[in-house]
């Protein structure tokens, strides 16, 4: 979700500072504020190990460092570490991590939505199957889910040698040497690669110890190169810590669950479990995965969680042609599913992080308040306590329209003006003690969220994007630019067919109520963006569109 430049929470200095670091400072802060030492942490191992039961290993990483959750779809990061504070250098502030990697020899991902997906069935050909009739020519094989994994697991990076060599171009020659850490061979990569800062380096000092499995675990240390030497030492010290031990998997249990509920239960369970801190809640239509230790925030984020779900159940499935739609697109990806319960007979996951700083480690989007991830499905939001929990709410309400709509039509990409635009509307639903909403326009009381401010100031300029040109922009025409301020045309228009009846505007057309659900109808029908806009403006044309463009600036201004 994009916030205001009037109001940005974060002042991120680089975009891409060093290989896999995130830059956040809170607005206002400044580097040369805290020392460099307290920045930094003390230059220790923690007494306790980090323990990692799905792979069987333990390391103690450094004193205070973050232990941050790997991505879901990621195939090689099975744990990350980041700095408690920023990392000084004369060009800014930098936040920097430390990953710990696993390769497959036979490529097998190590992603935490892999976990308990085997092999599968094959495709065609089984007991039962018919042989094709003589005159029936032969069709062209369809790729599966279980072909894809296969693909993807032939072509993935078995070693750390095979992902070095795709990954990095080092500024010179990997320096490989063979060392004793403890009692344990291992193999050294010690490499530079340019960090994006102009004469900076990031420093690498990999160490890969073979697994019991033949796997290849990676103790993927860096820093830049104006600290690499004070941290090689501790690099050597940790790497002399680790140790093999049991490994706790359910890997089985979850390949023989069921249902897709129960396997992704398992899952998640075992997930969070790899990660000091974290703790896995389930509500009636959601996982939470979180390491908030506030038990209010939390009672309040479940309410508020499945809240607005009943209002998108409501608004999306109460249609019988949207819920055809949802039974349909469930049937294709779960074949467990039955009919009746629109939506796959599993439950969305919602990763709330305990603060700013902590979701841009994880990789929150730079300028971003929350994002919703159709890869992983994930809608990952953090706690803004320290700034203002509105924030948190009403960005909640947006990403968990993107993540139902995904979650229940599958992939379906609406226009910006109607996906962006629908999911601010919903973020001015503000969650009263009585249980229901009251629904306010973005405005001053949305800290950096406020559209209204900005669509005014375009009408008022005659800067805004005429209605014949914005309801067909590409989402690049959106995003560019004065990215802002589109987004702030589409939460009006929006907000314009959903409200502008009620709050009286004169004439309403018949056509202005139908114009929504026709468009996301059709769309729905045919994922085909022109088609669905040329339905829904059929009785728009000549002059009505100019009269409908016309009724919506008046309406900007009256909104109150």
């Amino acid at each position: 979700m994009r916030l205001s430049p009037r109001k940005r929470l974060f002042g991120k200095i680089s975009s891409a500072p060093w290989t896999a670091a995130v830059v956040i400072l809170a607005a206002g802060a400044s580097p040369a504020a805290v020392p460099l030492a307290a920045r930094q942490g003390p230059k220790s191992l923690e007494a306790t190990p980090y323990k990692n039961t799905r792979w069987g290993f333990q390391v103690n990483m450094f004193t205070k460092w973050n232990a941050v959750p790997p991505q879901p779809t990621e195939p090689f990061e099975v744990a990350k570490f980041a700095t408690p504070q920023p990392i000084n250098h004369k060009t800014g502030a930098y936040l920097h991590d430390i990953s710990i990697l696993r390769f497959d020899p036979e490529g097998r991902s190590s992603s935490t939505l892999e976990r308990g997906k085997g092999e599968g069935p094959t495709t065609g050909g089984g007991e039962g199957s018919e042989p094709p009739k003589e005159d029936e020519k032969p069709k062209k094989p369809e790729l599966t889910e279980d072909d894809l994994r296969k693909l993807n697991q032939q072509l993935r990076d078995k070693s750390f040698t095979e992902y070095l060599e795709g990954n990095y171009k080092p500024v010179e020659k990997v320096k490989v040497s063979k060392r004793k850490f403890g009692k344990l061979d291992a193999t050294v990569h010690e490499f530079k690669v340019k960090s994006g800062i102009a004469g900076t380096n990031i420093c690498y000092y990999s160490v890969v110890f073979m697994a019991p499995d033949k796997s290849e675990i990676v103790l993927h240390y860096s820093m830049p190169d104006f600290k690499y030497d004070e941290w090689k030492d501790l690099f050597i010290q940790s790497a002399s810590s680790f140790k093999f031990i049991g490994v706790t998997s359910n890997e089985s249990t979850i390949a023989a669950a069921k249902s897709m509920l129960d396997a992704d239960r398992l899952r998640h369970k075992e997930d969070v479990e790899q990660t000091p801190g974290w703790a896995l809640l389930e509500t009636k239509h959601y996982f939470i995965k979180h390491d908030v230790s506030d038990q209010g925030f939390l009672k309040e984020l479940q309410e508020r969680i499945e809240a607005i779900y009943g209002v998108y159940e409501k608004r999306f499935l109460g249609d019988k042609k949207l819920q055809a739609i949802a039974e349909k697109a469930a049937q294709a990806e779960d074949a467990s599913y039955k009919k009746g319960g629109a939506g796959k007979n599993t439950k969305p996951v919602l990763r709330v992080v305990k603060d700013e700083k902590e979701y841009y480690q994880y990789g929150g989007p730079g300028g971003s308040a929350g994002y919703f991830s159709p890869m992983s499905g994930e809608l990952v939001v953090p706690c803004f306590k320290s700034i203002n929990l509105v924030l948190t709410w009403a960005v909640l309400n947006h990403e968990a329209f993107h993540q139902f709509i995904h979650h229940f039509f599958g992939e379906l990409s609406p226009h910006s003006w109607f996906n962006e635009g629908t999911g601010d509307y919903y973020a001015g639903w503000r969650y009263q003690p009585n249980g229901k909403f009251d629904i306010k326009p973005l405005s001053g009381w949305a800290e950096g969220l406020d559209r209204l401010s900005l669509i005014r100031e375009w009408v008022r300029d005659s800067k805004y994007v005429p209605f014949e040109e914005f309801l067909r922009y590409t989402q690049q025409q959106y995003y560019s630019g004065s990215g802002v301020h589109h987004y702030s045309q589409g939460w009006s228009i929006i907000y314009f067919f959903m409200r502008g009846k009620e709050q009286g505007v004169r004439p309403w057309r018949p056509e202005w109520d139908r114009f929504l659900s026709d468009y996301l109808e059709k769309l729905m029908e045919t994922k085909d963006l022109t088609q669905a806009i040329d339905y829904a403006t059929r009785d728009l044309q000549g002059g009505k569109m100019k009269e409908l463009e016309e009724a919506w600036k008046r309406f900007v201004g009256d909104i109150k």
